[in-house]
């Protein structure tokens, strides 16, 4: 316990006052309201007083009339529904229990149940026997996978049995999870199932104006429950909002949240204008501070930026109709964001694998597939009107476009040259032939979250690559947060990623499970295009701290039409015997060995990858999302160098034939 409060009070002495000041007196409320009750009294104020609610209000996120939907997209979205209906679909890559019976409050895949208590009393950073994971209870009460089964109740016509299924689900949710008294209750999952929750009473709402009388009890109760969990959660988000110096995602799901919850509530007679208030205050302003000019998501992470593009998205819609759209220059830093998720996208229409990725979604019509940003895209194209990006994403992921907005962009012409597309605020560089299913992309930036780390790896100077559409470098990506911590830890290492190792040290210090030291902040970072060659330079002292006068400067010459990479490695040290590491990540790519210092990969076609030292085959684990890992395998490279600088070089190609 004393460690504890002395962690807190050494985290205190490094925030800034009025941040201090801010949790000290939300602390103390939040004991106030445990201890008093007050948290049972609001929920049972607001299931108790409740007017009768009006049919026809108009829908906040989607639109009003029925979308025009393809072939494709409707068997998606009918298919999707039905998965839902018969509990057979996957959520962080597991089959989900059955939802007629679950426990809310149960990692499904270990049976370990958090029992009912204050919310304030849980710990998840714990040594375990097993590696369960409360991620695993949250992403299931999150709920946002009724929303598509709603939207096919609303485009396909309604039934009884499935907004009665509907209503008893959530009814038991609410009756399982009391307000603030599970594991469940944590602002940032309250916020997002405020997303949900909006967007399912849209949907209700819409079903309401047409249906028959037979569903109108149906629809009635169901809506009623919708409104008195978004007080609940609006309530309970206002009083948690995870308000710091540097904010990140939770921060916008909290504004995002609050802003729905208020104008969803006010059209129903119900009013919270410090919600409003508030939001709006802080809406514009965390767009500019979370994306930086060039669209990149401070944070660093692939899937993190997706998920606040998504919210901002949301925030977007929704503040248009309210009729207090974002500033002009907000505006431009979302169509900025929305080039960047295309940019990240490969051949195999996912994006790269760099920085944590949790699989959340705020765009739940097709939420199966979190790895792609084709839906944020799409409804980035269609909201801001405008040519974004060059990706050509498939039919289903415009769902979310077409029933927020009603409407879709003209799909694009295929691009059959090559683009560079550098990020320099966010330090990336791109480099694709769609054509050819090439793609490379490396980090030439910062550790991420304005230097904290957060949910950033080690990964400066990693690269990922595609030759002809295969993956032959990869990310390994982060396959869990409290499960294991030894191996989250891993999983941001220096030595899981693509980079140089040198000492066999970090390239900056971890701080606790969520901090990364400012230690690797890169230097002479240039990128250049010739004619069909571009070649990108950077380098870092991160391990200056152990050795002064080291340096790591790696350039990379790149071909995309001959589908060539090279790369070389300027490592200057001041020490004899300096221990220097490379690990090259493959997946389950098909190898064979040619010679030591020479390997041909692919299944399509052979890409050679040589190097001036031997190369070593071992296993390693990699995973693709969240709560999945797979075994596959890495390309070691090591050597001990004398004092001086050395040059290493290694040759990533496609053979001819």
């Amino acid at each position: 316990m004393l460690n504890r409060y002395g962690a807190l009070f050494t985290k205190a002495l490094s925030k800034p006052a009025r941040i201090v000041c801010f949790k000290a007196l939300q602390e103390l409320k939040l004991k106030w309201m445990g201890a008093t009750g007050a948290w049972q009294r609001f929920s049972s104020k607001t299931a108790q007083n409740f007017a009768v609610i009006s049919t026809g209000i108009e829908p906040l996120l989607l639109v009003s009339e029925r979308p025009v939907l393809s072939g494709v997209q409707r068997n998606q979205l009918k298919s999707l529904a039905h998965n839902v209906r018969t509990s057979n679909f996957s959520l962080l890559g597991n089959p989900v229990p059955e939802l007629t019976s679950c426990n809310f409050n149960t990692d499904w895949r270990y049976g370990k149940e958090w029992q009912p208590q204050y919310y304030k009393k849980y710990n998840f950073y714990e040594q375990k026997s097993e590696p369960y994971d409360v991620k695993f209870p949250w992403e299931l009460s999150r709920l946002h996978y009724l929303v598509p089964v709603l939207a096919c109740q609303w485009y396909e016509g309604g039934d009884s049995e499935t907004l009665i299924w509907i209503y008893q689900l959530l009814y038991r949710w609410r009756d399982e999870n009391p307000l603030a008294y599970s594991v469940n209750w944590y602002a940032m999952e309250a916020s997002m199932r405020i997303v949900n929750l909006a967007m399912m009473l849209d949907f209700v709402s819409l079903l309401a104006r047409e249906a028959a009388n037979d569903l109108s009890n149906e629809l009635g109760r169901l809506e009623k429950l919708l409104i008195i969990m978004l007080k609940e959660h609006g309530y309970f988000v206002w009083h948690n909002r995870e308000f710091t110096d540097i904010r990140g995602n939770h921060f916008t799901a909290n504004i995002t949240a609050l802003f729905l919850a208020a104008v969803t509530l006010e059209r129903r007679d119900y009013r919270q204008k410090k919600w409003l208030d508030y939001s709006l205050r802080w809406l514009d302003k965390e767009i500019l501070l979370q994306f930086l000019p060039d669209g990149v998501n401070f944070e660093k992470s692939c899937g993190y930026h997706k998920l606040v593009l998504e919210l901002f998205l949301i925030s977007a819609i929704a503040r248009e109709r309210y009729g207090v759209p974002f500033s002009e220059e907000a505006t431009e830093r979302l169509v900025a964001a929305a080039k960047f998720s295309d940019a990240l996208t490969g051949p195999d229409n996912l994006v790269a694998n760099f920085g944590d990725n949790d699989d959340a979604v705020a765009l739940p019509l097709n939420f199966n597939n979190a790895r792609s940003h084709g839906a944020v895209v799409e409804l980035a194209r269609s909201f801001f009107d405008a040519n974004i990006g060059t990706v050509m994403f498939k039919e289903e992921e415009r769902l979310s476009s077409l029933f927020l907005l009603g409407k879709c962009r003209t799909t694009l012409v295929a691009q059959n040259t090559h683009e560079l597309l550098y990020f320099p605020a966010g330090g990336y560089a791109i480099v694709r032939n769609q054509a050819k299913g090439f793609f490379f992309i490396v980090d030439i930036g910062e550790v991420g979250m304005r230097g904290k780390g957060g949910h950033g790896h080690n990964d400066l100077l990693s690269f990922e690559l595609f030759i002809d559409g295969e993956p032959i470098v990869i990310d390994p990506g982060c396959s869990g947060y409290t499960s294991d911590l030894d191996k989250k830890s891993l999983y941001r290492s220096t030595a899981n990623h693509s980079t140089v190792q040198v000492f066999g040290e970090e390239i900056a210090r971890f701080g606790g499970h969520w901090m990364i030291s400012n230690d690797a902040v890169p230097i002479e970072v240039s990128v250049f295009k010739d004619l069909e060659k571009i070649t990108i330079r950077a380098g870092h002292n991160g391990y200056n701290r152990i050795a002064s006068g080291s340096t790591v400067f790696r350039q990379f010459d790149i071909n995309p039409s001959l589908q060539e990479v090279l790369i070389c490695d300027e490592i200057s040290v001041p020490v004899d015997d300096t221990s220097i590491q490379w690990n090259f990540p493959i997946g389950k790519q098909v190898i064979a060995q040619q010679s030591a210092n020479e390997l041909l990969l692919g299944v399509k076609s052979s890409v050679r990858i040589s190097s001036d030292l031997p190369l070593a085959l071992n296993e390693s684990f990699y995973s693709c999302g969240y709560g999945q890992e797979e075994i596959g395998r890495t390309i070691s490279i090591s050597t001990s160098a004398l004092a001086g600088k050395h040059l290493y070089h290694f040759n990533l190609s496609k053979t001819k034939g």
